[in-house]
């Protein structure tokens, strides 16, 4: 990717973080950057065409971290890490969350994607809750199905609490970053056993 095609998403992320989608158009965001809109549009024909780069480059990202945590030994540590990750980057492209709908029904390439996506972090999931139940940090399920249905919830927070959030403020902060990944922690925290829920309030703090 060539040095303004990535100014430009640089740009576009910032204006969409702060603005929302919809509020954000082809000629703001040339205006930012200095350029003529048919500049602008020489490297991206359309709005929809930046903010599915932005999301594709934020599923790379998350793939690349999701691979270094799979090479790893499952631990409180490694999980914690990695949800930290996770949150921080949800963060940086919070764009994505915040008009979630929005740009899910705007670009069918990202909708498909998205739904692959969710698919595999169930998976992902669901693979870690078995491995730190073998290792006897997390409870077994009391009910069939119990942690599939703990991944749905964990999924709606993880996904949509953001953009529930903004209706009630503009601006989301750090301090949303952090309330957000600590719901997240205190959504699993139940499930673990005695001597692993004092590593997790590590995580709370």
């Amino acid at each position: 990717m060539n040095k303004t095609k990535k100014r430009i998403l640089k740009i576009a992320l910032e204006l969409f973080n702060l603005d929302g989608l919809a509020a954000v158009s082809q000629r703001s965001i040339a205006e930012k950057l200095g350029i003529s809109p048919g500049n602008l549009t020489y490297h991206f024909k359309k709005k929809d065409d930046i903010s599915e780069a932005l999301y594709f480059e934020f599923i790379e990202q998350i793939s690349s971290r999701s691979t270094g945590f799979k090479s790893e030994q499952v631990s409180i540590e490694s999980f914690s890490r990695f949800v930290a990750d996770w949150f921080a980057l949800v963060y940086e492209y919070r764009f994505i969350f915040l008009d979630i709908t929005l740009l899910m029904r705007s670009n069918a390439k990202v909708y498909q994607n998205y739904k692959q996506f969710v698919q595999v972090r169930q998976g992902i999931f669901l693979k870690i809750i078995h491995e730190l139940e073998q290792l006897r940090l997390i409870r077994s399920e009391e009910f069939e199905g119990e942690y599939y249905r703990l991944y749905e919830r964990l999924h709606l927070i993880s996904d949509y609490y953001l953009s529930m959030i903004s209706a009630e403020k503009r601006i989301i902060s750090q301090e949303d970053q952090q309330k957000h990944k600590t719901l997240f922690f205190q959504a699993i925290y139940p499930y673990f056993h005695e001597a692993a829920k004092d590593e997790i309030l590590d995580f709370l703090q």
